[in-house]
Formats: structure tokens, sequence, C-alpha cells
């Protein structure tokens, strides 16, 4: 394999781009040239990065013959030897070392996501970012959007924020003047300010920066009067109009299509000027464009009248439409003018907030580094971080965001300037994430760099890029069955050609050849007919049902299976459907922490220690003792009985609580209220769970609660207000070994694989990616403000923001299909489609795809498979499930949960090794006066020292005091008072190396004018020749190092004896 210095592979679904990292990656590894900690390999998230490491190990340990060499690493192997020109004997040499060197260095192998790599850097770079060096990292960034948010509220009214006030109260007088809801403003700004954390959003917030808050509050007037006057002229021509068609002695009956004709769109305007009634329908414009006023077979000559004054109606509608683009594009405006005009307040607030909690939320990472690499060279980042990297390795590039991309350009720039590599692997058809960033176009304009034209620096840096550049496909699936492949190919080269967009460049090269087998593979399409008498979730939920037992008769297992869905709404409705008929499920909402009875019952608890006097934690904590750790359903006279004792605990809370004893549960408020949030947490499972086993979500619950005490404080309340705010987002892994369907949105599939894939199509409409666009205006009064956000809709086709909203469509047209064939490109043997018929797709009335009931509608058509009336589609053959032999990796299973009882209080255990008058412990009593010899100085420090000893529990108050008295008599003799003299140069635990590189630890050392004194101590008897030549061994090793008079003293503790030696 030769390739550039910089590669860019160009994958497909399944075609072992994995396969082509690892392999790379090992060709730099083994080679002799470079060490492998030159190699950083950069992923997205943490699974991929363990799975590349995972491969990489796996393949070293096959090749030096650790485990058995299996069909993949077999080929990598002679890939390897035909890449670095080496014999297999070689090879395994090679790979023997470099296993061991990567085990023993660990740290060296730079397999890493994006977030880690950035988070190292910024890191580094703390001070000079004047970041916090000890900041947390923060995950979520609404939480502390909506504290910002918060606080920007709580400053109107006050005397120094009246600017801000009066901008406020702007924006509430205008959501009641358009007939809003006036008390969820602070929501709209709240998903305005989001826009914060979106990297595309930085340009036009510069842009903004340097406007006031009193030139947003001026502008939103000036276009607010503006607005009511255009509004009132358009009332004013459509009055007109129907004031003609009454005098005419016409009604809207007498019309088209009667109030949904041109008629009709007169009289909406006289009574609701909005976006909606300004836009004409169809039959509108007929009336317009095609002349279809009214009916053929109109009677008593009313079409003859319609006939006169249809030049004066199309004049009306002539004059409307005149002000119909300006006021859709004000309306626009203002819908969040007073949330944008305070968006650099919030980000003020947000960076004082970060400071207050030093914290970085993970989005700012990007920003960060930006701001350093901007004006410093390569090199100084690598000095900084303290690595050199030669060789670079990118996965799912497509997904790489604007800035990212540019933050490690310079990193990459300067390899390939040093004779190293780099290497991108993407593809286009699976960039499903734009909405967190991603920037399709980079990928597929490479090695031009968007927008290089704005910089000489990056002028400079695409000419090196095009200078190395290399470009390699990767044409063949190794996933997916050859009739599933070639499935793929068509729908998706019809697909491509379906609408005029940049979608045909990323699907050029769609058509792949098949690896995995010569024949086989089965794709099922069923559309199931509308009925009134169930609803269409309930008949799709039937169908998925009834085909997951038809693939466990065809020998499938569960998780063999995969159901994929657009939301997480749908996916958690077809869970709890599976599960209520016995099938076992893995989904998001399945393995949501909170989901779990028996962490129900903790929070339960939790809650009524918060506030003991609400109702509802009460019923909650004692309908959780039931059915969670009773395990059983309660009946109406349970309810009855609950009832009574929440009502009786208004007056006395002893019935409350009795009930809880008859049941075998003692709730020891005080004593749970005394300890800290963890303690607290395992005293409640030990009380209300005895005897529970080891419950996964209770371990991973009683885990969060410790990273949140350790993260942020001990307090309940503020516990239970987290975790209300993050139980939706936590949850456990369930390993992969686990036999149960799996049932997952698109975005949380990409990347796996399934024997089986069975899609559900139900609610899956062709939505908007963002829900907010930035442009600049260039008419008046809108080019006041440098940028506005609006909300996309297609009513912007009808301003002067035409172009921006088509370009936004298009790309969110490429954002469904790539959706889409992410989801059809995850089945390996069998791929199953279930949607509902709509009247548009059994009509053959399609001519927009809005949703993938249409796209596979219109597909089945224009391919000519279509059939009046049927219902089911099938391609290929239902072969018996195929069996590979898998690496089944050991897996070890908790059988119980351990826990201990916090002490009732904190004590200190005293040893006997500590007793001085112990002879089994002697040499720990000696070391223990060690210790405190060593911090003592002069006599003074004698006291003070073991006072410290005493209160940190080494010592009782008797050892002390004796050991006290003992050591001012010793120390104070007039052999060696002098040397214990404040002022004195002293060295305790003074240590020496020797020529032989052993090492010498003397006592104390004590450096006089003329002579050195060195004084060892001993708590044990006296040895007089061992201990004499031990000491001048210590004269000896001193004299060496130029100290010409040495005197030697040997202290003896116990005995209180002074001993110098010559």
């Amino acid at each position: 394999m030769t390739t550039g210095a910089f590669t860019v592979y160009r994958s497909s679904a399944g075609s072992g781009k994995t396969y082509t990292l690892v392999r790379h990656y090992l060709k730099h590894a083994l080679s002799s040239e470079q060490p492998f900690h030159t190699i950083l390999a950069i992923t997205f998230t943490n699974k991929a990065a363990s799975e590349m490491k995972q491969r990489i190990i796996d393949a070293l340990q096959a090749f030096a013959g650790h485990m058995k060499l299996d069909a993949a690493n077999e080929s990598l192997c002679r890939d390897l030897c035909g890449d670095l020109q080496l014999s297999e004997a070689e090879l395994r040499h090679r790979s023997a070392h470099l296993l061991k060197m990567i085990l023993h260095r660990y740290s060296d192998f730079h397999v890493r996501t994006i977030d880690s790599f950035l988070h190292k850097i910024v890191r580094t770079f703390a001070r000079d970012l004047g970041l916090n060096v000890n900041f947390q990292i923060e995950l979520e960034s609404d939480p502390m959007l909506a504290e910002a948010v918060d606080r920007l509220i709580y400053r109107a009214g006050q005397p120094e924020s009246s600017t801000l006030t009066a901008l406020l109260v702007d924006f509430v007088l205008s959501k009641t003047e358009d007939e809003k809801s006036w008390n969820t403003f602070d929501r709209d700004i709240f998903k305005v300010a989001q826009t914060l954390m979106d990297e595309d959003s930085f340009h036009y917030l510069e842009k903004l920066r340097d406007i006031s808050l009193d030139a947003f509050v001026a502008t939103g007037r000036d276009l607010r009067r503006l607005k009511n006057q255009s509004e009132k002229t358009i009332t004013e021509w459509a009055h007109k109009a129907c004031v003609l068609i009454a005098e005419s002695g016409l009604t809207v009956d007498h019309f088209q299509q009667k109030s949904k004709g041109i008629a009709g769109f007169f009289e909406k305007l006289t009574s609701d000027v909005s976006v909606k009634n300004l836009q004409p329908n169809s039959y509108v414009l007929d009336a317009i464009y095609e002349d279809r006023w009214y009916s053929a077979n109109s009677k008593d000559g009313r079409g003859r009248v319609i006939d006169r004054i249809k030049p004066e109606l199309i004049a009306c509608y002539e004059q409307i439409r005149k002000h119909v683009s300006f006021y859709i594009l004000a309306e626009a405006v203002l819908q969040n003018l007073y949330a944008t005009a305070v968006l650099h307040e919030i980000n003020d607030i947000l960076e004082a907030l970060k400071k207050e909690t030093a914290a970085v939320l993970i989005s700012d990472f990007n920003k960060h580094i930006a701001s350093v690499v901007r004006d410093e060279p390569a090199p100084f980042i690598y000095e900084r971080v303290g690595e050199k990297f030669l060789h670079y390795m990118i996965d799912e590039f497509q997904d790489t965001s604007a800035m990212q991309w540019l933050n490690i350009l310079p990193l990459v720039e300067n390899a390939l300037a040093n004779g190293g590599t780099a290497l991108l692997v993407g593809d286009g058809k699976q960039a499903i994430y734009r909405w967190r960033g991603g920037d399709l176009e980079q990928f597929s304009r490479l090695p031009e760099i968007p927008g290089s034209e704005m910089s000489d620096r990056l002028v400079e840096t695409e000419a090196a890029l095009k200078q190395h550049y290399q470009e390699e496909p990767l044409k063949y699936n190794y996933r997916s069955l050859p009739e599933i492949v070639s499935f793929n190919n068509r729908f998706f080269e019809w697909l491509a050609h379906f609408k005029e967009t940049e979608l045909q460049k990323i699907y050029h090269d769609i058509r792949q050849l098949p690896k995995n087998g010569s024949s086989g593979g089965y794709i099922h399409i069923e559309f199931l007919p509308r009925a009134d008498e169930t609803t269409i979730e309930d008949r799709i939920n039937e169908k998925l049902l009834e085909t997951i037992r038809m693939l466990e008769k065809d020998g499938y297992a569960w998780k063999d299976m995969a159901i994929l869905t657009r939301n997480n709404e749908r996916g958690s409705a077809i869970a709890r459907f599976l599960m209520s008929r016995d099938i076992h499920v893995v989904s998001a909402e399945s393995l949501l922490i909170d989901q779990s009875a028996e962490v129900r019952i903790i929070l339960a608890v939790m809650r009524y220690l918060n506030d003991a006097l609400d109702d509802v934690n009460c019923m909650a904590l004692m309908n959780g003792i039931l059915t969670g750790a009773l395990g059983r359903t309660p009946t109406s006279e349970d309810r009855r009985i609950m009832a009574e004792a929440i009502q009786d605990k208004k007056h006395d809370r002893r019935q409350f609580l009795s009930w809880l004893e008859e049941r075998g549960f003692v709730l020891d408020e005080s004593r749970l209220l005394s300890q800290p949030l963890y303690e607290m947490a395992e005293d409640i499972v030990r009380t209300f769970l005895p005897s529970l086993t080891a419950s996964p979500f209770v371990i991973y619950f009683l885990d969060s609660v410790l990273n949140y005490s350790i993260k942020y404080d001990n307090t309940l309340m503020n516990f239970l207000k987290w975790w209300d705010i993050q139980k939706n987002k936590l949850s456990i892994v369930s390993p992969d070994e686990t036999d149960a369907v799996r049932v997952s949105t698109v975005h949380k599939a990409k990347g796996l694989e399934f024997p089986v894939v069975i899609i559900d199509e139900t609610g899956w409409q062709f939505k908007k990616t963002r829900d907010y666009i930035w442009t600049e205006l260039r008419s008046k009064p809108f080019r006041t403000l440098p940028a506005v956000l609006l909300k996309s809709h297609s009513s912007l086709e009808e301003t002067e923001c035409k172009k921006t909203y088509e370009e936004e469509s298009d790309k969110n047209f490429i954002d469904q299909a790539n959706l889409l064939y992410v989801a059809m490109t995850r089945a390996k043997e069998r791929l199953y489609l279930f949607s509902v018929l709509t009247k548009k797709a059994a009509e053959n009335k399609i001519t927009e795809l809005k949703s993938v009931n249409d796209v596979i509608a219109s597909f089945l058509r224009q391919s000519m498979n279509w059939e009046e009336g049927k219902m089911t589609y099938a391609f290929g053959d239902t072969a018996q499930p195929l069996r590979n032999k898998m690496d089944e990796r050991p897996s070890v299973a908790l059988e119980n949960y351990a826990t201990s009882p916090q002490r009732p209080k904190l004590r200190t255990k005293r040893h006997s090794c500590f007793q001085p008058y112990d002879d089994l412990s002697r040499r720990e009593w000696g070391k223990l006066v060690h210790a405190a010899l060593a911090q003592i100085r002069t006599l003074d420090d004698i006291v003070p020292v073991l006072s410290a000893e005493e209160s940190e529990g080494w010592l009782d108050s008797k050892q002390s005091r004796d050991l006290s008295e003992k050591l001012l008599r010793l120390l104070g003799h007039k052999m060696v008072k002098p040397y214990f003299e404040p002022g004195v140069r002293v060295r305790t635990e003074a240590e020496v190396f020797l020529d032989s590189k052993e090492l010498l630890r003397m006592d104390r050392v004590v450096i006089l004018d003329h002579e050195i004194v060195v004084i060892d101590y001993k708590t044990g008897e006296e040895e007089g020749e061992e201990h004499t030549a031990q000491i001048q061994r210590y004269g000896r090793a001193l004299e060496k190092l130029g100290y010409p008079v040495i005197k030697k003293i040997l202290v003896y503790i116990e005995d209180e004896k002074i001993v110098p030696v010559a």
C-alpha cells in the first residue's frame, strides 16, 4: 500500500475503515524509523477509540503468537508484510517488541477522542487562557446557560440596568401584541441563547458585539411601527376587495374552492394579518395566474360578474403582495430580536459563572485553542503539550467541525513539513451531526480549505495539503450480504438524483462491491393500510412483534435484531410494547438509571427527607415500598390505608412512620440527615433494600451520587435538583452479550451492525436539522443590524433571505438522506422497513419528499417495482442466519452488593505496635519516633511535634507526654544541646549516594563553620560494634564529599544514653 503524505480515504458503510486505520497505525508503529508515541489517532467517541485500541492490541498479540491468528488478522499480517517489506518472522519479532513497549508505556498509546486531545491542550494552556489550572469540565451546557439567563432576568428592574429593563419590557409587550403568551419570554431567550454554543454563530456574534442595547431597542421599535403600518395597509386592501365582492352581489361560496380560494384569502386578511394567511395556497395562485376564478358549471351569470371585477381584485392582490416580503421579514426579525440583543450580556454572565465555578464547557475547547493557534506556530504547541506527533490519523472526518479542523491544521502542516504523514478517513454519506457542528463541505472539498482566501496563512497550508494529497476510495462492503448491498446501491443512486443538491456530489461513488459472500441477503418493505379502529403506532407495533416471532423461528436470537427509530419517544413506545409482550429489550429508556424500581425507592426516601411535609413524596415512598421492596401491586385497601397514613401525618408523623415499621422499614431521619450525601444513599440501600443483589442500576446511581458530592456539594436539595435535570441522560452500559432486541435511534446506531435491522418509519418526517439561521440583510430598515437570527421557515422564500433559506433546505435534505443511509446500511443479512401508506403515495401525487414514506414509495414507483394494491415488496431470499465464530471475552457478574454501615463516630484505632515497651512492635515504634525526630530542628519543636502526633492519633496522651519529657532531657544534654540551638544549619533524613549506587540516609547532619556533626538515633538496645560501624560509614561518605572534620554521635532514646564515636 503506497500512499501520499496526506491521504484521504473516502469510505462507505462497512468498507473496513477501522481495518484501514489499524493497518496504517501498525505500519508506522512497526517501522524502525519512528517510535509509536509519535502517532496520534483521533476518533469521535470513546467506544470507537476503545475498539481501535483493542484491534491494535489483538493484532499484535496474534502476530506475536500470544493468541490465535483469525482470518482478519491473517489478512492484516499479509498486508503489513507487503507494506513494510518484512518477512513474517521479522513481523512477529517486531510485534512482540511493540506490544511490550505499548503495555509498558500505555500513556504513550495515543488513540483518543478529539475532545480528550483538545482537553489536554486546553489544560496545558490553562494559565495562558486565563483559566483556573484546576478547572472542571462541564459536558452539559444547558444547566449553566439556564442559570445565566436567570441571572440576566434578575438584573431587570435594577437602577443600573435601565436599558436592559426597557428591552425586556418591549419584548413582553411585543409578545402580548402578537397575542402570544408573555410569560414564556425566558424560554424564548434560552432557546436563542443556545446559539452561543454553536460554532457557526461565532462569526455573526462578533459582528453584533459593538451594537448597544439602546440600538436594539430603537431598531425594534422602528420595525414594529413599520410592521403595524404595513399590516394596516394590507388590511385596507383586503377590506376593499371584500367590499367589491359584496357590492357585486357575490359571496365567498361563488368563487372556486370557496373559503380556500381567492375570496377566502381576502376575507381572512381583513381580520387576521399573519404570515400564514399572507402565503397564498395553490387555489389562490390558480386564480391569479391560471384564471381559475370559478367552476365551469357556475350558474346564474355569477361567472360574468366575477370576470367583470377580476381586474380590480387582481390589483388588490398585487397591492397586498407589495407588503408581504417586508411584513414576513419584519415578523421574523422581531421574533428573535430582543433575545438576540442580550446574547452578549448572557455570554458575559456565562463567562463570570464559569470563573465562579472553575468550570470549562466542553464546547469551549475549540474556541480556547483557536485563540492560541491563530497566532502561534505549531512547534510552540508541541513544546507546551510535551509531545511532538509526526503521524496523524483522523476518523469520521465528515463530522469534524470547521474550527476543530482549523485547530488541528497547524499540527498537520508541521508534521508534513518534517517528513510525517496525515491520514483522514470519512464518509460524506454518513454525515449526520451537522446539528452539533459537523461540516460536510470541508470534507467534500478536500484538499481545499473552505475560506482559505481570507487568510494568507491558510493559503500556504492549503498549498501544502495539495502538494502531498492522495485520495483513496474504499469500494468493498464487508458487512452486508450482496442483495442488501445491491438494493442500497440502486436506492441511493436514485435518491441522489431526485433533487439538484450537493447530494449528487456526495453520492457519486455510492456503488459498492459486496465482499460478504457471493449471494444472499433479504429486503422486506411493507406498507400498512390506514384504518380508524387502531392507531398507526399500534399496527406497526403488532407488525414488529410478528416479525420478531418469525425471526425467532428462523433461528435468530434477540440480540441479532435491532429496531431503528427516528426519535427517542417512538423508541421508548416500542420498547414498552415489546417488554409487555415478554420480549427482552435494550433501549435508551430501559437503560436509564431512573427507570429502576430500586433507584426510585432510594430517591423516594431522599425526597421525603428533603421535604417530609409533601404528600406526593410520602405517597411515592409508600408506593415504592409496596411495588419495589415488597414486590406487589397496591390494592384498593393498600391505597386507602396509605391515604389515611398521609392524612394522619399532617397531625402526627408517627402514624406514617408506623406504617413503614409495620412493613419492616425503620426510617431514622436524624441519622440519615446527619450523614454526608453518599453515606446517606448507602444507608438507605441497607435499610430499604437489605436483600439487594448487585443491581447495576443501583451501583451506577451510587456512582452518580459520589461523583456529584465530589464535584459539587453534599447538599441533598441541590442533588435532587441536579438529578431532575440529568435523570434522562444517565444510563447504564449494557454488555453486548445481553440477549435482547436493541431499540435505538439511528444516531446511536451509527458505527454498529446487526444481522437483522428493522426500520420503523412511523412519524419519520424530513424535519429541520436547525431551528434558526443567521443571515445579513441589505434592505432598509434591517441593515441597521449587521446580522440577524431568523427562525427557519418556508415563508422566508418570500423575502430577500430566499437564497439563505434554500441553502439551509438543501443541507437539511442531505442530513435526512444521510440519516436514512446510516439506517439502511446497518443490516448484515436482513433489512425490514415498515410504513403506513399515505394518501399521496397511494394516489401517486408525491411532488416533494417530506418523509421516509414518500421516499420509499417514490423509489418503488420510479424503479418500476410498484404494483397498484400491492402492500409488500421483497427482494432476495430468507436464508438461514450466518453464524460467525465470535471472539467472546469472559465477563464477570457481581452477585452481591457490598456495603458497610458508617461508624457511629470517627475514632482512630490505636495499634499495639505503637507501644514502646512491646518487643513484638519495637521496630514500628522506632519508625514512629524517627518520623517525629525528623521534624524536630530545635528543642522548642519537641512538644508541638509530639502534640501533632497525638492529635492525629499516632500517640495517646501518656505516650506523648512521656516521650516529650524523655527527649527534652536527652537532647538538652550538654553533649548534644549545641546542635539543637536555633540558627544551626540542619539536614534531617539527609541522603547520600555512594559510588556503588547504594543510598545512605542519615538521621541528622549539623553543618557548622569548622566541622560536620552526624547524629544517629537508636530506639533499641545498644549494639556497640554494629552501630559504631554504621555511623563511621556515614563519616567516610561525608569525607568523600570534602568535609574534613567529622564528629559522630550515637543517641539511644530508650536508655537516654549519648555515645561519641571516634
